[in-house]
This record gives structure tokens, sequence and C-alpha cells, in this order.
């Protein structure tokens, strides 16, 4: 089951003295994971096996940042230090798996939102969740604070 993604941009970009990496997806259901993969190496995960599958980007310092836009997007978030995820409006399902200690800000759009977290490590998740009927799981945040619209 493939399920069809174009890419709008990815790049990485100076933020204060680090480098993130910034994805922009399309107005359509977009399927993603990101990975961090040692020595500040991002890995970028399609698993329609699309133009951007298992391409990497080194020297990422700062934040992993995604800007979905409108669609049922699915997003992974694998063992990254720094998110800023923006899901867009539609169905979303974002995974925190495994993320170690470190600030992650999730902002939903309108529609029915999944959100997991397996495990954060120690890290923060800020989660503003937008009109809809939203799901969240907070999984096991060994020793992290969840903060759902405002409250933990």
């Amino acid at each position: 089951f493939v399920l069809p993604v174009t890419v709008s941009s990815i790049l990485t970009r100076p933020n204060g003295g680090l480098t993130d990496l910034v994805w922009g997806g399309t107005s359509g259901d977009d399927r993603f994971a990101f990975q961090d993969i040692g020595s500040n190496t991002v890995k970028v995960i399609d698993p329609n096996g699309g133009p951007l599958n298992n391409t990497t980007y080194a020297g990422i310092t700062g934040t992993v940042r995604t800007f979905a836009g409108d669609g049922n997007d699915l997003t992974f978030v694998l063992d990254l230090s720094k998110t800023a995820i923006n899901s867009g409006n539609g169905d979303n399902t974002i995974f925190f798996i495994s993320g170690p200690s470190g600030n992650h800000t999730l902002t939903t759009g309108t529609g029915n939102d999944v959100v997991a977290v397996i495990s954060l490590d120690g890290g923060t998740l800020t989660a503003n969740l937008g009109a809809g009927n939203d799901l969240f799981n907070g999984g096991s945040p060994s020793n992290s604070p969840l903060l759902v619209n405002g409250e933990a």
C-alpha cells in the first residue's frame, strides 16, 4: 500500500549560531519520519520510497522544524532532541518515539488528530492542539513534562 506524496521543500537554515532542518509538506497526505542517527545528522525517511527516502542532513545542531500543510499527514519523530512540528489542518497522526531530552513543540490545526508519545526520556513536549476531536496519548514519558493546550 503506497500513498503518493510530493514534497514542496526541505532545507537547512542558520538559526542563532545553530543549524535547523526545515521541511515543508504539501496540501496532500504527506508521510515522513525524521530520525537522529548521531553526530548531528538527521535522516529523512519516506515510507513511500520517494526521492527524499533515506536522505541524510549533517550538521543539524538546532531544531527539526516541519510544516506539513493541509492533508491527512503521518509524521514520526525518532530520537530527535529538539523539534517544532506544525501538522497543519487535516486528520493528522504524529508519533514521538524515544526522543532524548530536549524541547519539543507540536501545533495542530483543525481536524481529528492523533498524537502518541511513546517516550521522551527527560524531554519536554508542549502540544497546542487545534479544533477537532483530538486524541492525545502520553504513553510513558519518563521524567518528561507534557503540556497540552497549556496544562500539565
